[in-house]
């Protein structure tokens, strides 16, 4: 974020973050990374439970080589979250992952590392 910032140059930003994206941007604020106008922080924990932190470690790095299929996203989905109604068509989860030329479905946030980067607390958006 810091180096992106820096590219666009120019004015203050108002950074706008949720849920992982809202801590690194309290972060970068807070640690005078970033001299933001505003910052904006939509669902974001006050406090990081350990337990917490393990299941979503757990769910970024399963499936390090990806999923054969949107079906497959959706089961990894459901069982992360089993209280939340599957949605009727698969279509959404594509904004979600990307394909690769084999055909598979890669996660669009990954660790830190690439797809076989496991257990780490840092992810990197992927672009493509």
């Amino acid at each position: 974020m810091c180096n992106t910032l820096a590219v666009l140059g120019g004015r203050r930003p108002a950074l706008v973050g949720a849920s992982m994206g809202g801590g690194t941007s309290l972060i970068a604020v807070g640690e005078n990374h970033v001299d933001a106008a505003a910052l904006v922080l939509v669902d974001v924990a006050a406090r990081l439970e350990t337990e917490g932190v393990t299941r979503i470690n757990t769910f970024m790095t399963d499936h390090p080589d990806g999923f054969g299929s949107l079906e497959e996203v959706a089961e990894a989905i459901a069982n992360y979250q089993p209280q939340r109604a599957r949605p009727r068509s698969l279509e959404g989860l594509g904004k979600n992952v990307r394909r690769r030329a084999d055909g598979d479905f890669l996660r669009r946030v990954m660790p830190v590392g690439g797809a076989r980067a496991h257990r780490s607390h840092e992810f990197r958006s992927d672009p493509t």
